[in-house]
């Protein structure tokens, strides 16, 4: 199975195969006016150190950012944020947001393939699955707890690949 977009492309078309790094200054304005268009009503925050570039996949990233985005501002009442930190051996990413939050059952199963919490928001119940897949090729982790902020927090741990 293919975990990456990365991957992915090298498999399909070695010979093109760029790599391009993720500039999370440059990229993730773009990114939440996107998900601002889509989600008028909610306020999406971030945090980032300024200047701050991961060598992983940009269209990896974008993809993991952009659904984990989406779903936090789809199921907020008013506010999601995203946050960056370096740590030690690589970097994490925090999404949170407002909303009601999910059961301690529905935690363990949240990032299966065609598992959809809630039927009456659109959507396949395959988002959450595939940023499992991204974060665990690289490998990193993905995990999903209660949020501060009443909904849910989604921690992603991402090694630095040096």
């Amino acid at each position: 199975m293919v975990k990456s977009l990365m991957r992915f492309r090298l498999v399909i078309a070695p010979h093109q195969l760029k790599i391009v790094r993720f500039l999370v200054t440059d990229e993730l304005e773009p990114l939440i006016k996107v998900i601002q268009s889509i989600y008028p009503n909610k306020l999406t925050e971030a945090k980032q150190p300024q200047g701050l570039v991961m060598p992983h996949d940009r269209d990896d990233m974008l993809e993991l950012l952009g659904n984990l985005l989406d779903n936090a501002c789809k199921y907020a009442k008013t506010n999601a944020l995203i946050q960056f930190e370096e740590i030690n051996d690589g970097w994490r990413i925090t999404i949170e947001d407002d909303g009601k939050g999910v059961s301690e059952s529905a935690l363990q199963v949240i990032s299966g393939k065609g598992v959809r919490l809630d039927e009456s928001i659109q959507g396949h119940g395959f988002g959450l699955s595939i940023c499992k897949d991204i974060v665990e090729s690289y490998p990193g982790s993905l995990n999903f707890q209660p949020s501060g902020l009443g909904g849910l927090k989604v921690t992603i741990s991402l090694p630095s690949l040096s």
